[in-house]
């Protein structure tokens, strides 16, 4: 998708209305025990819907220990037992309670997420846009000790509203959104980064995006040896899941056709001195959440890091729009009703998506052939993947086309 293609016509909507995670994080495996509602009509939305969804409460795990941390209001209602939810590929694991201050989730971090001053960082972030007036966000609820998370058992644990709504989520990734959807997902994702520039403490000195600068080092290594590994890893290992060793030439294939014309992108923005504020980096279709047409929350903020907004323009739009056309424009358009963006930027917001469309199948086929992780659900990575491999072979089809106008 080339962005320069409709910008002006964009623009000039924005100024005629007169008003202002890295893509695929890397997921962990999921326990195959934790499972999925039959029927949820305030569900979270998981990222992927197996085709047989099953109800069972999962009782290895004695929550008490963790609730214990806070006040009695947020103890679990004896009448209304928690129920287990698989969250997607991240590797949370996720109960809805039912307590006398209302639904609550309670997160389980996964054990390789550890840092308790990143976590910090993004719950202060997440309060931060709530008192600036964005409400779509779970702000932690703080324990007796005034912490916003517990560790227990090894693992970091956070208690959160429940935000109400559906992720518009397709399993197949065929069915693509209304644009009034579209619409309404980038306008929230442009008030949550107005939100978090309200204070200039998370505004940091211009400068390369950093996602860019690691995408390039990323594209440079495979270029110098990852590449090869992972077809070894591939030969190797590729029988414990063949399905997905079967699809893995036709994307490494069409990497090396496209690897060439990213970096040049990649290295020409690095060159752009640009704004760089809070991201989400994760922000994804089945990341918001929706009653109707209206977004009611946007949920899973572990990925957040400092980068450029461009990040999260292209995450989100690439997950709901794919390669079509009249869907960017719809997003772009709403997105820089409230936060416009320079020619520049919307080059980035192309950049972002090139590159996290030519590398997100090499990191799924780095974590299962060479991390040797496993997941529950394979019919939704693979359809993930299938997605993934569709887009990068329409990126390199248009690169010439693209080129020109990028010039």
């Amino acid at each position: 998708m080339c962005i320069l293609a409709f910008s002006a016509s964009v623009q000039n909507a924005a100024a005629n209305a007169g008003r202002v995670a890295d893509f695929e994080q890397a997921p962990i495996n999921v326990p195959s025990f934790i499972i999925f509602e039959l029927a949820d009509t305030g569900t979270r939305g998981t990222p992927a819907r197996p085709e047989k969804q099953h109800f069972m409460l999962d009782n290895r795990y004695d929550l008490s220990p963790i609730l214990a941390n806070y006040p009695s209001d947020f103890q679990i209602a004896a009448t209304v037992p928690p129920c287990a939810l698989a969250s997607g590929f991240s590797g949370s694991l996720v109960w809805r309670l039912h307590t006398r201050r209302g639904m609550l989730c309670l997160r389980r971090w996964p054990a390789e997420f550890s840092d308790t001053v990143h976590l910090r960082w993004i719950h202060g972030i997440l309060d931060g846009v709530f008192r600036a007036g964005f409400r779509l966000v779970p702000v932690p609820v703080k324990t007796s000790a005034g912490a916003t998370f517990v560790y227990q058992a090894g693992f970091l644990w956070q208690l959160e509203p429940w935000l109400p709504g559906e992720a518009d989520d397709d399993s197949s990734c065929v069915r693509r959104p209304s644009a009034v959807r579209v619409t309404a997902a980038l306008t929230a994702l442009a008030e949550f980064h107005a939100a978090g520039a309200v204070d200039s403490v998370n505004c940091l000195p211009d400068g390369p995006a950093p996602g860019i600068l690691k995408r390039l080092a990323e594209l440079n290594a495979l270029q110098f040896g990852d590449m090869d590994q992972l077809v070894s890893a591939i030969a190797i290992h590729g029988s414990s899941w063949p399905e997905l060793a079967d699809r893995a030439g036709e994307l490494l294939k069409t990497v090396r056709l496209a690897a060439n014309y990213t970096t040049e992108l990649l290295q020409r923005a690095t060159k752009w001195n640009v704004r760089i504020r809070p991201c989400i980096r994760d922000i994804h279709r089945q990341h918001v959440l929706f009653e109707g047409d209206c977004v009611t929350g946007i949920v899973d903020f572990g990925a957040m890091q400092f980068d450029h907004v461009a990040t999260d323009i292209a995450r989100l739009l690439g997950s709901f729009a794919g390669d079509e056309f009249e869907l960017w424009r719809a997003g772009l358009g709403a997105y820089q009703r409230l936060q416009p963006l320079t020619e520049q930027e919307l080059l980035l917001v192309d950049n972002y998506d090139k590159s996290g469309v030519l590398l997100s199948g090499i990191h799924w086929l780095q974590w299962v052939f060479v991390d040797g992780r496993d997941f529950v659900n394979r019919q939704a990575v693979l359809a993930r993947f299938d997605e993934i491999l569709g887009r990068l072979i329409r990126s390199v089809d248009q690169s010439p086309a693209s080129a020109s106008i990028i010039v």
